[in-house]
């Protein structure tokens, strides 16, 4: 990921390091995408995505993404090289949120399935 970074190429990387259903999403959140950010010159952006129905079979869902605003590590936590601070960052601010953002695209992805949405129109 480092070197694609150094490339100037975008990473997606999942902070859980695993994948679950959306109703279970999202999982803890690790530290490593956040490390990487903290040590990478130029300081990339985050863009936080939140992504609902991603484990349905997409003939019968709607898959929804809601993207955020970015952002990066040094305007958020005065010091993203305290694991401490980085770590009550993840846990404290963002992952909570991220939580609702998860609700949120499942909001978004029930209703565009109630108003007759579907992978096939």
């Amino acid at each position: 990921a480092a070197s694609c970074l150094r490339m100037g190429a975008n990473v997606v990387i999942c902070p859980e390091g695993d994948s679950t259903t959306t109703e279970k999403s999202p999982l803890r959140f690790r530290p490593g995408a956040f490390q990487l950010a903290v040590y990478h010159q130029p300081e990339p952006l985050i863009v936080p995505v939140a992504v609902a129905n991603f484990d349905k079979k997409l003939t019968r869902t709607t898959t929804c993404a809601v993207v955020h605003e970015p952002f990066k590590l040094s305007q958020v936590v005065a010091d993203p090289s305290d694991e401490r601070a980085l770590v009550d960052f993840i846990n404290g601010d963002l992952y909570p949120r991220f939580a609702q953002w998860v609700r949120e695209a499942a909001d978004l992805a029930d209703a565009g399935t109630a108003q007759g949405a579907s992978p096939d129109a």
